[in-house]
């Protein structure tokens, strides 16, 4: 009879009904208290569904009394218990409209869990589960809980650490090898450098490890820890290409057969390295790079990679003549791949591109007159520019970008580039100075300021 009842709860909930109400509560928690095993996996499901409906949105005491319920059902001996709780947990969490909340009462120091003993708990469901469905969804609710600043230290300890390491590296499965990877991308996007000394070193070397994998999904990950942890982290960035032949394999990474999720990594962690860094400019060109960014950048119809590619192309391209040379090659189309970028008119979201193509445009330009001439040549370039300078976005960066490339397209120069420029974007960098909009954006002003004290038109 409990069986029956509990299956036609989940039948409501999967058709959109609230159960978190009157005895719909009641029915779950006898489930889970004193149910069979099957009925306990029918509560964890429907609380599951519920969080992709009922729970979405819930009111705090419905999130109080989800959480309560799966923190019981992790005590259970049963794994397809724990298993689907912690499936639960993780739906939870994710799917809320106000994370913070879920997380609070999960982490609540209670009579049920203590923090540090389900801390603990969650570990050894990651690391030794009873099933590689249990290692997963621990190490994927670890990753959640990484993200709450006051619990961080708690689990980001050494010793835990190389447990996770160990874990991606020689896990039972490839979901597993995956999660704990996606779990270090976690850790390192919300430690924000503080992450030093051996358990960076350990990291390190264990991402590198799993670039080479042969799992998408793995990769994915791996590469995009191993961005996060370099991201403004010299200590990281340095271990990274200490480590033996990462940057020949991440451009691998870039070829036409990869994952598009892999493509769209590699290309962030790329432009991390290169960024004002002479050395590693120059490392990832002679690994064949540019000619593969050249090709991503004409994959317009995906958006994310085609950003992260054209800002590669800048920060490859910034103060480095050799990267610039190799850029002007008509065979690679990277100068006419930005141009046609510009012109695009794709709707809203479309504005970063636009954003970082006249970056890659500008840096490509910057003191070089060939190049500056190469550019000017391009049918309808600095009509483009000169349009995002009025364009209605509320990306402010659009603008001043644009204001950027035509200053570091006239910068410098004896040529066509400098009078062309002058004739065509005059007038729209007077407008754009007098603006409301600049007015109030010293950024921006000052981007256009020096365009205009470039063409000799201050005034």
């Amino acid at each position: 009879m409990q069986v029956m009842a509990t299956r036609a709860l989940l039948s409501f909930c999967k058709r959109g009904k609230k159960v978190f109400e009157n005895r719909g509560f009641d029915l779950i928690m006898e489930a889970i208290t004193v149910g069979s095993i099957e009925c306990k996996g029918l509560a964890a499901a429907i609380i599951g569904v519920s969080a992709t409906g009922e729970l979405k949105k819930g009111a705090n005491v419905e999130i109080e009394r989800a959480v309560r319920l799966l923190k019981l059902l992790l005590k259970a001996e049963e794994a397809t218990c724990r298993e689907r709780a912690l499936g639960a947990l993780v739906n939870t969490v994710l799917l809320h409209e106000q994370r913070n909340k879920v997380l609070t009462e999960l982490l609540e120091d209670d009579e049920l869990l203590r923090l540090a003993t389900f801390i603990e708990f969650l570990f050894e469901q990651a690391t030794a589960g009873p099933t590689c469905g249990c290692q997963v969804l621990a190490t994927s609710l670890l990753g959640q809980l990484v993200n709450n600043a006051s619990i961080r230290n708690l689990i980001s300890t050494e010793e835990r650490i190389k447990l996770i390491c160990v874990m991606m590296e020689k896990g039972q499965t490839l979901e597993v090898r995956a999660a704990a990877a996606g779990f270090l991308w976690e850790l390192a996007y919300s430690a924000r450098g503080s992450l030093v000394g051996r358990s960076l070193r350990n990291c390190v070397s264990s991402l590198v490890k799993c670039l080479t994998q042969g799992d998408a999904q793995v990769a994915r990950n791996a590469v995009g820890a191993l961005a996060s942890f370099a991201y403004k982290h010299e200590e990281a960035k340095n271990l990274i290409t200490g480590e033996t032949d990462t940057i020949p394999t991440v451009v691998k990474m870039l070829t036409e057969n990869t994952d598009p999720g892999v493509q769209v990594q590699a290309c962030r962690l790329l432009w991390i390295l290169a960024d004002n860094h002479v050395v590693n400019q120059a490392s990832i060109r002679e690994a064949g790079a540019i000619p593969l960014l050249s090709k991503l950048l004409r994959k317009i119809d995906r958006q994310d990679i085609v950003v992260q590619a054209a800002w590669a192309i800048s920060r490859l391209a910034r103060k480095c003549r050799v990267n610039q040379d190799s850029m002007a090659s008509p065979d690679l189309q990277i100068i006419s791949s930005l141009v046609g970028l510009l012109k695009v008119q794709a709707g809203r979201g479309w504005e970063v591109v636009w954003e970082k193509a006249a970056h890659a445009l500008a840096e490509i330009a910057n003191g070089h007159e060939g190049n500056q001439e190469l550019i000017v040549k391009e049918e309808g370039v600095v009509e483009a520019l000169v349009a995002l300078l009025r364009s209605d976005t509320e990306r402010q960066r659009v603008p001043i970008f644009a204001a950027m490339a035509l200053r570091m397209l006239a910068e410098g120069n004896q040529g066509d580039a400098r009078v062309i420029v002058k004739n065509k974007a005059s007038l729209g960098l007077k407008e754009l100075r007098d603006s409301p909009l600049a007015m109030k954006n010293k950024q921006l002003k000052t981007a256009v300021e020096k365009a205009l004290r470039t063409l000799d038109l201050e005034n």
